[in-house]
């Protein structure tokens, strides 16, 4: 079996500029990192995800990512996985700009490089590219379908956890859609509990689908709000039902 220790964090974990001012990344960086030191120190191998200007949703998506693309490895016990992780500063956060793909090769993972990180206040965000992200974010925020879904995603899978170390029964559905298959979602739909998300990526299962391709009407006849009626509600409760009982849920 295979020891991995996973490095998440910035450019404190990455090692930036141990090899001297100016080196940002590097594989000096990171073979002289104190994640590679404590790696060496418990005899596993360090897996580099860590990112130079990193934020904390890119340390949450990548490493929910990386354990989904090793999701068998890890059940069938051909690896041994330790994750190590360094929040950063809450100021920072991702945003998709495929069309300047961010390619590394530091990063110890085939990661989905339509994301990038950006930074409040940084000195790096007042050059010329970087005043061409304000339109990026513009367009993201109000066009970014894939944005949202892998957003959407990230949601679904922190709030699984939380209920399930706490021990709390739960039951996911979707209102009305589903999600787009990015890269992203390709590594982390592996992580969903189809147990109690039994329908997760079924837009004809949700709700507001399910009930309409009935035969349920909106109670907005010009179909600009998609919003159904009671008698849909009592159906969808009866639904519901079935499934809980499926489970022995009370």
């Amino acid at each position: 079996m295979e020891r991995l220790l996973v490095i998440n964090g910035c450019s404190h974990s990455a090692g930036s500029e141990i090899p001297g001012e100016g080196i940002g990344d590097g594989r000096e960086c990171r073979d002289r990192s104190f994640g590679s030191l404590l790696a060496k120190k418990l005899d596993r191998k360090p897996v580099h995800l860590a990112l130079p200007g990193g934020s904390n949703e890119w340390i949450l998506r990548s490493s929910l990512a990386w354990v989904g693309d090793n999701l068998d490895k890890i059940r069938n016990k051909e690896i041994d996985v330790v994750f190590l992780v360094h929040w950063t500063g809450a100021e920072r956060w991702e945003y998709r700009f495929p069309e300047r793909p961010f390619l590394t090769p530091f990063i110890d993972y085939e990661h989905d490089t339509a994301y990038r990180n950006f930074s409040v206040g940084s000195i790096n965000n007042m050059d010329g590219f970087a005043k061409d992200i304000f339109k990026v974010f513009t367009r993201m925020f109000a066009e970014g379908r894939e944005y949202w879904s892998d957003n959407k995603l990230k949601n679904i899978l922190s709030l699984q956890s939380f209920l399930q170390v706490m021990q709390i029964p739960y039951w996911f559905g979707n209102s009305f859609d589903a999600f787009i298959h990015t890269k992203t979602y390709l590594s982390m739909n592996k992580l969903v509990n189809r147990k109690y998300y039994p329908y997760f990526g079924e837009t004809p299962k949700s709700y507001y689908w399910l009930c309409k391709n009935i035969g349920f009407e909106n109670q907005d006849k010009q179909n600009k709000l998609w919003h159904l009626g009671a008698d849909a509600h009592e159906y969808y409760a009866d639904f519901l039902k079935k499934e809980f009982d499926k489970l022995e849920m009370s």
